[in-house]
């Protein structure tokens, strides 16, 4: 008896001590079903670099020839739609114009950026013809808050007991700072922290801040029978929570997450990227961006709260990827058995209009890349039909020169690169390049991929252009098994 008393006083104590522990929390990522959409909204940043899109539909009909060089894009206060009230103002072009004959429509498509923050408040953005006419006006009204706007993406990758954020913005410093954070389905309770970061950019010319998280809560990423789920995420230290109350938006700078609730939530989908390659019979393994890191501070030290300046300054030194970039340019070549030095430069504006217009149209063309490749291939099949090009995943303009004086007509051959080149090509690439004759006209040349360099003849130097491609039938320079870039994966994935 005395041991059945002593046991029974265990187990009281026990049943006592746990009630007044109280229950255990129990935290849930969510299915997308729950989320209320009315509570989720759109924001635009007003700050300098952040991107703008207009489009306007145009007549089949008379789209080919009809000259839009004189119509206007504008940002305009939604209650004062003019000219006068612009607050950026950007000028279309017969580039601008996009015609789908197999469909049979066009429209036309102008993306930019802003050259300067403008004022915080409520926006809508309005095409002009040359008459003055409104041709478009969106029907929405946008705020726009003092805040540089990401979008975020996660994704488990290779059962390797991480998650992986990614964050799409051109101009956003990385540090711990930044790093997004998931939450469970209370808003409350975290289930990643920061470990590490890096920055790539996929094949459309994106620039994505990758983010390496230590899951803290392995259920929240259970996921369901389609292979998804779902977790609340907010950005780090510097923006907590945007607060828009009618006209007035928060101005305290920093990072937002473009749509939100009015908690300052963003929600995002997870895939387990592997399973769903594997489901899918995609042939090939998502490789780790970690393995090849362009940038790193760091990255043992969860615990800064600022702005990291070495982590930004790393982010400057890899973003070679613009259009124009001649850093560390090189170039050689041999004329007459003599060696002489080539002169690479940014591609430089013409006082001549044909020249200039196929300047222009170069420089387009490279510039739409991320974001019309399938226009940009339809233009290189023309200049090398024989190449029969399928893909086009990067390129570049620059300006090659020769001394005053040395004759170069009977062919020369030139190797050359520049930061674009060498971060974009390598060995057994397709390259296309396109040269800009004196007369305007523009013609193709065939050209060799070296690792981080482009040898191509010429017999004339003026303002080249040139672009890494795949054609079909052929190889890309891409091993699926052991060469294939996560960040080209995720691009199709979640485009």
């Amino acid at each position: 008896m005395k041991k059945l008393s002593c046991f029974l006083a265990a187990i009281l104590l026990l049943v006592t001590t746990v009630l007044s522990l109280g229950p255990a929390q129990e935290v849930q990522a969510f299915d997308i079903s729950e989320v209320n959409y009315q509570n989720f909204n759109w924001y635009n940043s007003a700050k300098v670099g952040s991107p703008l899109e207009f489009r306007c539909a145009l007549s089949y009909l008379t789209a080919e020839t009809q000259d839009v060089s004189s119509w206007k894009a504008a940002l305009c206060p939604s209650d004062n739609v003019t000219p006068e009230a612009a607050v950026a103002v950007f000028n279309f072009s017969n580039d601008d114009k996009i015609i789908d004959n197999v469909h049979g429509y066009a429209y036309m498509v102008k993306r930019v950026t802003l050259a300067s923050d403008v004022p915080e408040g409520y926006y809508t953005r309005v095409v002009w013809d040359e008459n003055g006419t409104v041709q478009f006006q969106a029907e929405d009204t946008i705020p726009y808050i003092n805040k540089t706007l990401v979008s975020v993406s996660c994704s488990m990758m290779n059962n390797d007991g991480y998650a992986y954020a990614y964050v799409y913005a051109e101009n956003m410093p990385l540090s711990a700072a930044t790093c997004p954070t998931f939450y469970a389905a209370d808003k409350t309770t975290p289930v990643t922290s920061f470990n590490d970061y890096a920055v790539e950019r996929n094949q459309y010319g994106e620039k994505v801040h990758i983010y390496r998280l230590n899951i803290l809560d392995a259920s929240q990423f259970a996921l369901d029978s389609d292979g998804l789920t779902y977790l609340y995420y907010k950005v780090g230290t510097p923006c907590t929570s945007i607060s828009v109350s009618g006209n007035e938006a928060g101005n305290d700078g920093g990072f937002g997450v473009s749509y939100s609730d009015a908690d300052g939530f963003g929600y995002t989908y997870i895939y387990n990227v592997n399973n769903y390659i594997q489901k899918y019979s995609l042939g090939f393994e998502a490789t780790n961006p970690f393995d090849k890191k362009t940038v790193v501070d760091n990255p043992s030290d969860t615990t800064n709260n600022s702005t990291d300046s070495s982590a930004a300054d790393d982010d400057e030194e890899n973003d070679d990827h613009d259009s124009n970039d001649s850093g560390s340019a090189s170039a050689t070549a041999t004329v007459g058995g003599q060696e002489v030095s080539v002169t690479i430069s940014a591609i430089q504006n013409s006082d001549v209009p044909e020249v200039q217009s196929a300047i222009n149209n170069v420089v387009n063309w490279t510039g739409q890349i991320a974001t019309k490749p399938a226009e940009v291939v339809k233009i290189l099949n023309q200049y090398a039909p024989s190449m029969k090009v399928d893909g086009v995943t990067a390129g570049g303009t620059l300006d090659l020169a020769v001394p005053g004086g040395t004759d170069i007509s009977s062919g020369v051959r030139i190797t050359f690169s520049d930061n674009t080149i060498s971060a974009n090509v390598k060995r057994g690439d397709k390259i296309i390049v396109l040269h800009i004759k004196h007369d305007g006209s523009i013609e193709y040349i065939p050209a060799e991929a070296g690792d981080g360099t482009i040898t191509a003849t010429f017999t004339s130097l003026s303002p080249i252009a040139w672009f890494k491609v795949s054609a079909a039938g052929t190889s890309n320079g891409i091993s699926p098994k052991t060469g294939f870039s996560f960040w080209n994966y995720l691009a199709e994935l979640f485009r």
